[in-house]
Order: structure tokens, then sequence, then C-alpha cells
């Protein structure tokens, strides 16, 4: 849905403002807008949003299936920083050191706020306010670098392929697909 209204509001040139209720992707703030089109993934350029309005009381209560899906998205920066390196190395394309400081920095916080909030963090209260924040923050800067980048490079690579080709069979098929996040995950974990 975001990705929707962030489409038709750049086609239509009136501002977009962004108001996430879970800490579930990272495309909260970037410029591309991925859906699905007649059974198709495809990303076309947008713009970023006007503001970010994501507020912990809301977020930080949404299902902790959304928040893991958050999580999956960002324990896919391993793969794709890995496939940026490469795609520099084989072909010579440009890497922005900065982005990639940016987005390593993301995933080692989460690591962080994992390992400080253990037990704790699925239990409502401080340590799960605080890591749900966590998440949406190192979200939110993932897709920041996104719209530096003008693409979803920084944020995006062979695990990303792997949960777009899953929901693309799986609306083949007319079968249910599992969040974008969560397949993000497990495409990282087939890519080490």
């Amino acid at each position: 849905l975001h990705d929707i209204v962030r489409y038709t509001a750049c086609e239509n040139d009136l501002p977009f403002y962004s108001y996430p209720t879970a800490a579930s992707v990272d495309g909260f703030v970037s410029g591309i807008a991925a859906m699905t089109i007649r059974g198709t993934k495809v990303s076309y350029p947008s713009r970023s949003p006007i503001a970010l309005y994501a507020d912990p009381a809301v977020f930080a209560n949404a299902p902790e299936r959304l928040t893991a899906s958050g999580v999956g998205d960002l324990l896919g920066k391993y793969i794709c920083l890995a496939d940026w390196r490469i795609a520099r190395a084989l072909t010579g394309e440009e890497i922005c050191p900065a982005l990639m400081e940016l987005e390593y920095a993301v995933i080692d916080e989460l690591e962080a706020v994992i390992a400080d909030a253990g037990d704790d963090i699925r239990a409502a209260g401080d340590a799960h306010t605080a890591y749900v924040c966590r998440v949406m923050e190192g979200l939110v800067l993932s897709g920041i670098a996104m719209s530096y980048a003008g693409s979803s490079r920084p944020a995006s690579g062979m695990e990303h392929y792997f949960s777009h080709l899953w929901e693309m069979m799986a609306l083949e098929r007319g079968v249910p697909y599992e969040l974008h996040g969560i397949q993000v995950g497990v495409g990282t974990l087939l890519g080490l």
C-alpha cells in the first residue's frame, strides 16, 4: 500500500507523507516504488516522502511477525553488500563507500540491540520498545541509503531476487506467500 500511494503521489505531483505502522520493510523513505503488476515484481522510480511520522506507540505494538520481517530485510544487507562488492570487482560498477558504511553500521547496531535485549525482545516493555525502535531506525537509514543512491542497490541483492521469485511463483499458482522481509531472511540464509 505504501508503494502504491508513493507511486500515485509521484505520478500526480502530489506530496507524499510516510506513516509506517510496523517496522517491517526498508522502503518507507526510499524513492523507489516496488510493486507487483500482472504477477511480476517491478520497481519504478518515485520520490521520497516529504516527511516520515513513525510513532513508537504504534509500530512497537504491531504484530511480532511484522517486526521479524523488518529484521529479515535488514539481515539481507550482508548479502546485498557482498553482491555490490562482487559487481565492482567483476564489472567495475561504482560503489559508494559512505553508503556501504551506513548499511554496515545498521546491521552492526541491529546485532548489538538483539544481543542486549536477549529474551526481553518479545516481552512488552522498555526493552521490546527499544528493540523495535532500533529496527525501525535501521530500516529508515537503509531507505535513506537507497534515496541517496537513486536505486535499491545499497539495500537489495540476490537475497531480494529470491523473495521476488517466490512471490511471483505464489501469485502465478494462486497460493499465499510470506512477508517480504521473512522471504529476504530465508534468501539471506541461502546466500551464505
